[in-house]
């Protein structure tokens, strides 16, 4: 029987022989759960009157045959892990800065000049020479150049040394602490229930 639709949380459910078997505390698709017990929808006949008829093949999903040990419901638990991955960054950097100072240097340097001396030498008398006369009796000046070493200063840049800029690479070890969420389960069943618990670490505890 076609059920799409028509399922619905408290739906009552009953045998042939009007036997109730519980209500729905939850549905989907393929499947009503009754309690811990999960009902394939096709094990239900019909609905009638507010009611859902399980016919004789359903019936062992509710008393307690071996089939039913397969209807496990599973609950996952879920937990957050942390996944710790690197990327390079810049963590600052260095600056390296010239500054232009100015020294005053002296440097002794050795120049050479001419200097200028006069003196009258008495020579015996003689008549004026023919290449002579003509300078003879003529006034005007005698220009001698004197000459002379001047310092001449001039710049170069040299390079007198250099500053090397290396880098290395070292392995620190860092701990990464941050918090993650972990899904637990409890377990509360009536006092008399036959409940097993296959694993110790999930506490349960008695209803009232």
């Amino acid at each position: 029987m076609d059920l799409t639709g028509k399922l619905k949380k408290g739906l009552r459910i009953v045998g042939d022989d009007n036997r109730e078997y519980g209500t729905i505390d939850r549905y989907d698709d393929q499947y009503a759960y009754v309690g811990e017990r999960r009902i394939p929808v096709s094990a239900f006949d019909r609905l009638d009157n507010g009611r859902l008829h399980v016919g004789t093949q359903g019936r062992r999903h509710f008393e307690g045959t071996d089939d039913l040990g397969g209807d496990e419901i599973r609950v996952p638990l879920a937990e957050e892990r942390l996944l710790v991955d690197k990327q390079a960054v810049e963590l600052g950097s260095v600056d390296i800065r010239k500054d232009v100072e100015t020294e005053r240097v002296e440097i002794p340097v050795e120049l050479r000049h001419e200097e200028v001396r006069v003196n009258r030498v008495d020579v015996r008398d003689h008549p004026v020479a023919a290449g002579e006369l003509d300078d003879a009796f003529q006034e005007g000046t005698i220009r001698v150049p004197v000459r002379g070493e001047q310092a001449v200063v001039e710049k170069e840049a040299v390079v007198t040394g250099e500053v090397v800029i290396d880098k290395e690479q070292r392995t620190e070890r860092q701990t990464v602490t941050d918090t993650v969420r972990r899904e637990k389960v409890e377990v509360d069943h009536t006092e008399g229930a036959p409940v097993h618990h296959r694993q110790a670490d999930i506490p349960h505890g008695n209803k009232r």
